[in-house]
């Protein structure tokens, strides 16, 4: 069993701007209101390490959900492979990042986790399609913010 998530945001900015502004990764990431409210009103942790060969080591530790994954930026601005691990599973993803005709950003999720225990099993089965719904509304809210960043830009 493979729990699969999927989702398009778009916006008029060039992908090396959206791309920049997406893959500057710190700790306080998600430790804005409104992905404090996503957390229970609670700090979302998150370890940020640089590797060798562009990559980022991304720890980040939800109220229900925690990742460990390495991210590789070094197709810079196309393509963003993930793997590791989350409390749920294996973490397998690829984001495609390309440019609209009209000059801006088509930034693409795809993310497989393959449960490794029953009760996840489980959870995916009754619950797959809230979660989805949840890591879909994460990825905007990111977009959101970054399109407030760059409002008048």
């Amino acid at each position: 069993m493979v729990w699969h998530y999927e989702n398009t945001c778009t916006s008029k900015h060039p992908p090396e701007v959206v791309w920049d502004y997406l893959t500057d990764y710190t700790p306080g990431d998600h430790n804005t209101p409104v992905f404090k409210a996503e957390n229970k009103g609670k700090d979302w942790p998150r370890e940020v390490e640089r590797l060798p060969g562009n990559k980022v080591h991304l720890k980040d530790t939800a109220a229900r959900f925690w990742t460990d994954i390495v991210v590789d930026l070094s197709d810079r601005p196309n393509k963003i492979p993930t793997e590791g691990k989350a409390n749920l599973g294996t973490w397998q993803g690829m984001t495609t990042v390309s440019r609209t005709p009209e000059g801006g950003t088509s930034w693409h999720s795809n993310i497989d986790i393959t449960p490794d225990r029953f009760g996840a099993k489980i959870l995916f089965a009754i619950l797959g399609g809230s979660i989805r719904k949840g890591f879909i509304k994460h990825e905007n809210k990111h977009f959101q913010e970054f399109e407030a960043a760059m409002a008048g830009k």
